[in-house]
């Protein structure tokens, strides 16, 4: 494992590179926010009469994380998959 190679220094250098430049999830999830609020404002000033929109910022396409994802349950998936094929039964017969 790297965390048991790294000496202390090492590990307190990539501590501070991280704050500077964050690796990982949250740095990806600003990536894209930071993309789609300019697809947003793009296709805003092409298609929006001129002064009647908002520009978008990266912090509206930013997932909230306060909220702990409910786990679902194996029942909950089997539900799910039961579900899906029931409809695509549906479909078939009708299709």
């Amino acid at each position: 494992m790297l965390l048991n190679e790294l000496t202390s220094e090492q590990l307190s250098e990539w501590q501070a590179y991280d704050r500077l430049e964050p690796l990982g999830d949250w740095s990806d999830n600003f990536r894209f926010a930071r993309l789609s609020a300019l697809i947003s404002n793009f296709v805003k000033a092409i298609w929006s009469k001129k002064g009647s929109y908002q520009w978008s910022t990266p912090k509206e396409f930013m997932p909230d994380y306060k909220e702990e994802p409910k786990q679902q349950s194996v029942e909950d998936m089997k539900n799910i998959i039961k579900s899906i094929a029931k409809n695509a039964k549906k479909v078939k017969k009708n299709g």
